[in-house]
């Protein structure tokens, strides 16, 4: 290819195009930042080069592009529009104060400082050297197109649910921005801040589905009110205890419950990931002011606040159920709960030591569910083919500790694995010669693997309890077995109480939970195998127990 016959002319072409993409990735900055600027409208080739319009002021931007300080020449024709439009404002033909700026990647002289100071005009210079605007949240003026790109794919990635990546929204809209400069877009030469949702393709979907309920659903015993006035309402149980069942069970009475399973989201996230869940919810239910809450800009908390006060405005009571809570940590979740206050909320957890805090804080205390009384327990055994007399059926609440998934599992593996004889699967599960492993095994020893090796020893141990022991007991009796200082004891027995492990009663005695009871006493068989603790360990306490 031949070189270019008029370098000039194309240096000329260069620099004009390199000027339009210059202005048309400010209008786009604008227009990321449009949440946090508060402008209800962006026009583009009007008067001047961008016009954002406010509620009682109107900002005129000219942008210019130079490799030079920008001199009198350069803005002489639009000092003059200045000057005419200040004169349309004063003269009432144009509504609101006006402001004018100039934004450039260069700087301006000073003979054209001079000359805007003699025309009497209030004009901000804007440039890649000046402090930038503090009370207008603009896009800051930029050397060169590479940062101008950098900073707005920076800004593209804080918005949230768009079904584009940063790059490509960013592209999008500098290309809408330059059809709207041509007056042929179908929206003309305007962006409205109510049309941004759709132009940013932020799509907000549901990600989070309640699971359904059971079918038939067995209620448990001592189940808390789903509808309580509380605020803030926090269930606890372990893995197995039917929590979510219950939620779900629950919520199918009302058609404003929320769900949000927090297992996998991380808690700098978490409060973008409730804002659309939210979000979705409404505009599931076909109301479209929802989307007013995640206009661009926002964060997600500021997102959540706005979709609260959407709430408390409409007068809906909305219960919001935030599921696997434990996961999170307890000072996001108080920050959630804080920019939220018109929603109703139901955090759903596993003992941990995070429930504690969030008790103190909120004033609260944690509710429990139950778990399946006697008749609950033969029901489930009856529709699997295996009928239960009583005390077989107090074995199996026993050995379960009522928790429905593991009633459920035991009945399973009784028509599965014991020819439907319940008798067969309480004698095997007793004597630790069961065939196959029980859920409650494989997810309450991960609990117990969660421990620290000291605490692990202390619930072993307390495996060997028929009965609860008083504190100083349970102290003396681990302390004997495993030779540690009672300090280094008690601070295991905290650990086994904070992650639900043991459970501490009102007359401050202390007990392993039921439901830890096989695998704690599995541990026990390892441990043995390994060290001097056996089940014969703690002397006259461990005589004691067995009686």
């Amino acid at each position: 290819m031949s070189s270019q016959l008029d370098a000039g002319a194309l240096g000329r072409i260069e620099a004009v195009h390199r000027g339009f993409l210059y202005q048309h990735l400010f209008a786009v900055g604008c227009l990321l930042l449009a949440r946090t600027a508060g402008f209800r409208t962006l026009d583009v080739e009007r008067d001047e080069d961008v016009q954002l319009v406010f509620d009682r002021r109107i900002r005129y931007v000219q942008v210019k592009t130079r490799k030079r300080p920008l001199t009198v020449d350069d803005l002489d024709s639009t000092l003059h529009r200045f000057r005419d439009i200040t004169a349309a404002h004063s003269a009432g033909q144009r509504t609101g104060v006006p402001e004018f700026w100039v934004v450039t990647n260069s700087a301006a002289s000073a003979a054209l400082r001079e000359e805007v100071r003699r025309r009497n005009l209030d004009v901000r210079f804007v440039t890649p050297h000046s402090p930038p605007p503090t009370d207008s949240h603009s896009p800051p003026a930029w050397p060169d197109l590479g940062q101008a790109f950098g900073w707005c794919i920076d800004a593209a990635g804080q918005i949230q649910f768009s079904g584009l990546s940063p790059e490509n929204l960013t592209w999008k809209l500098a290309t809408e921005v330059a059809f709207a400069c041509t007056g042929d877009r179908p929206r003309g030469h305007s962006f409205r801040t109510d049309q941004l949702t759709d132009l940013f393709e932020q799509l907000v979907t549901s990600l989070h589905r309640l699971p359904a309920a059971p079918v038939p659903y067995i209620r448990q015993s001592s189940e808390p009110d789903f509808f309580t006035d509380a605020h803030v309402q926090i269930i606890v149980g372990l893995s197995g205890a039917g929590k979510t069942a219950w939620v779900a069970q629950s919520a199918l009475h009302s058609q404003d419950t929320v769900y949000f399973d927090a297992a996998s989201s991380l808690p700098t996230a978490l409060a973008s990931a409730v804002a659309r869940e939210v979000a979705a919810h409404f505009l599931r239910h076909g109301d479209d002011r929802a989307r007013d809450a995640i206009l661009p800009g926002a964060s997600g908390l500021e997102a959540l606040a706005a979709l609260s006060a959407f709430v408390a405005d409409s007068g809906r009571s909305v219960r919001l159920v935030c599921d696997n809570v434990h996961s999170i940590g307890s000072e996001a979740l108080r920050r959630l709960i804080e920019n939220a206050p018109a929603f109703n909320w139901a955090l759903v957890a596993r003992p941990s030591p995070d429930v504690a805090s969030l008790e103190t804080y909120f004033g609260v205390r944690a509710a429990h569910l139950g778990g399946f009384s006697l008749g609950a327990v033969a029901d489930v055994f009856s529709g699997h083919g295996c009928p239960l007399d009583v005390p077989t059926a107090e074995a199996i609440r026993e050995i379960s500790a009522g928790l429905p998934l593991f009633v459920n599992d035991a009945a399973r593996l009784t028509e599965r694995a014991y020819r439907s004889d319940p008798q067969s699967f309480v004698a095997a599960v007793r004597a630790g010669t069961h065939t196959q492993s029980t859920g409650q095994e494989v997810i309450l020893s991960e609990v117990i693997r969660a421990l620290s090796p000291g605490a692990q020893i202390a619930a072993a141990l307390l495996s060997l309890s028929e009965v609860q022991l008083r504190y100083e007991e349970c102290l003396q009796f681990v302390a004997d077995a495993t030779g540690d200082e009672s300090a280094t004891v008690a601070a295991c027995c905290r650990e086994l109480v904070d992650w639900g492990v043991a459970q501490q009663y009102f007359d401050a005695s202390i007990g392993l939970h039921d439901a830890f009871g096989l695998p704690a006493a599995t541990f026990l068989r390892r441990l043995s195998a390994t060290s001097s603790i056996s089940a014969s360990s703690g002397s006259e306490y461990g005589r004691k127990m067995r009686r």
